[in-house]
């Protein structure tokens, strides 16, 4: 049985990105049905008229020159169990090992990431769909997975923790790296994701997952974890482990 998608949409109201329109245009570009109660005709059927409604705009606010403005952007934050028990002896292998192998799937990858930084065994990626934090994701495990750790003294069990999440953030010219870099809540809570992923899988956060189901015809699927504690007590919500669908 194929699916429908059943939206209530007033067609007066202005599109919002993530709103009934946009959900409605990315579920029909799929090639999936769907249908609409449209609230204007509903309107018009009513022996008192209504008119259509609106949110109320918020007070302007002075806008200062400089002022940042967020844009929803696919975030991954990466690290290596057992990476704090190598040794300094070991450290060079890890690091041109491990770089390397990230690098090439970088540039391996048909749409790698606007924005990246390292620091020790972490990686920060920044990516402008979900569609290609996800494919990245499962390719960066994919290939850490052949990886053989016990070459640079590492236990066998070594692999790599994945955490994704998509938000709004503020884009920003950073002086101190002299690039462009991302900041806000959202990306603290991609960073507190990782930490309690179970290595060697990719976990994402509820927003993530739900704007990866709406993208059209993808290889990719989010099975439901559970409701966890994110590192460092910073919050509690839902977590799905990134897949392939078979």
């Amino acid at each position: 049985m194929q699916p429908y998608a059943l939206a209530v949409r007033d067609p007066v109201a202005a599109p919002l990105f993530g709103g009934t329109t946009y959900f409605v245009n990315k579920w029909t570009a799929g090639g999936y049905p769907a249908r609409e109660i449209d609230l204007a005709a509903l309107r018009t059927q009513l022996s008192r008229p209504l008119t259509a409604w609106r949110p109320t705009a918020p007070p302007q606010r002075t806008v200062t020159v400089g002022a940042l403005k967020r844009q929803v952007q696919a975030m991954l934050f990466s690290d290596v169990k057992n990476f704090s028990h190598l040794s300094d002896t070991k450290l060079p292998v890890f690091i041109l090992k491990f770089f390397d192998e990230v690098a090439d799937v970088i540039a391996a990858s048909p749409h790698p990431p606007t924005f990246r930084n390292t620091w020790g065994d972490g990686l920060f990626l920044v990516f402008d769909r979900v569609i290609d934090c996800a494919d990245f994701a499962l390719r960066l495990l994919d290939r850490m997975g052949q990886v053989h750790w016990e070459e640079m003294d590492l236990p066998h069990d070594t692999a790599l923790r994945l955490g994704l999440h998509a938000g709004p953030v503020y884009p920003h010219l950073d002086k101190i790296i002299e690039r462009r870099n991302f900041f806000g809540s959202h990306v603290n809570r991609a960073a507190r994701i990782e930490p309690v992923t179970t290595p060697g899988c990719a976990f994402t956060s509820e927003q993530f997952a739900a704007a990866l189901a709406v993208e059209p015809r993808h290889a990719f699927v989010c099975e439901y974890v559970g409701v966890e504690n994110l590192a460092k007590d910073y919050d509690r919500c839902p977590l799905y482990r990134l897949g392939r669908r078979e």
